[in-house]
């Protein structure tokens, strides 16, 4: 925990939640002015004894924060949402519209394979709980994800209290930002999981705004980023170009078979749910890991 005093007595108290003895967990606690923001909400990941956290209260009651800020689209960054609307958060969350877009489809897939390993566990009967339950559900991820509220680079957004937050590019993936939170005179910046400068799909990383304080993440300071290759280049001007005609769509969808372990049917978006079959009498895959595509078959006369 770190404190700074204002010219005016007002405290800026900035507390780590998380990410601190271990890379995943990600949450920082920045109060000011009877406001409190939380800069990430990262879900536990790895060795048993950071994976039970994820089940502990959370360290501040969820309905007194007034806002969350997510630095981009991965678990540790933003998995423990869905268990923060769930037991009260009613506040925005705000991210990027790369980040808003990615952590929709990493939060509702997360949430899939909770109740997936939970109704193993029951089937299994390999748990000690009775019955065992998911960290949280898909309708939770729901939730968490109409809470979700985009804003732009170098865009300035009114926490409340005096606190004040700008998100710039950070290099890592889609959407990944470093938050800058202006308290008071305090001035903290978070840094997300950095990249490189230089990017064919992302925007160029910014340079630092000043900072009294710099939380920064140091997982990949040990190494250098290779050389953009002349063919990840042409893959990015088609991912350009892609996005510019109205964004990415998928191709397929994965029905999951709770039933069969491992099972899974992929199927093209306008087939019938009752036929395994897509358009075209095609069939996507065969037995539980295997794919395999038959002959389109033909039409009498």
């Amino acid at each position: 925990m770190t404190r700074e005093v204002d010219m005016d007595g007002r405290q800026t108290v900035l507390t780590f939640l998380g990410g601190a003895g271990t890379v995943t967990g990600s949450a920082f606690l920045l109060e000011h002015g009877g406001h409190r923001l939380l800069i990430d909400c990262g879900l536990y990941q790895g060795e048993r004894r950071w994976r039970r956290l994820n089940w502990e209260p959370f360290a501040v009651p969820p309905d007194t924060l007034d806002a969350v800020v997510v630095t981009h689209a991965h678990l540790d960054h933003c998995g423990y949402l869905p268990v923060l609307v769930r037991d009260g958060f009613r506040g925005p969350v705000w991210l990027t519209a790369g980040t808003n877009a990615l952590s929709a489809i990493v939060l509702r897939d997360s949430a899939h394979l909770n109740e997936r390993d939970a109704q193993y566990a029951r089937a299994g009967g390999y748990s000690r709980h009775d019955p065992p339950l998911p960290l949280y559900t898909v309708a939770d991820a729901d939730q968490a994800i109409a809470r979700f509220r985009s804003a732009a680079y170098g865009e300035e957004i009114e926490i409340g209290g005096g606190i004040r937050v700008v998100l710039s590019p950070a290099g890592h993936v889609l959407g990944s930002a470093s938050v800058l939170a202006a308290a008071g005179e305090s001035r903290v910046l978070f840094s997300g999981d950095l990249g490189r400068g230089s990017h064919p799909v992302l925007p160029p990383r910014a340079d630092p705004p000043d900072a009294r304080t710099v939380v920064i993440e140091s997982t990949y300071g040990d190494r250098r980023h290779p050389a953009v290759e002349a063919e990840h280049a042409d893959l990015a001007a088609a991912v350009r170009r892609t996005i510019g005609r109205a964004g990415f769509r998928a191709r397929r969808r994965v029905r999951h078979r709770p039933d069969r372990p491992g099972a899974a049917r992929a199927v093209r978006p306008d087939a019938s749910r009752g036929d395994p079959r897509g358009a075209g009498g095609r069939r996507q895959s065969h037995g539980p890991g295997r794919a395999r595509r038959l002959p389109r078959r033909r039409r009498p006369g």
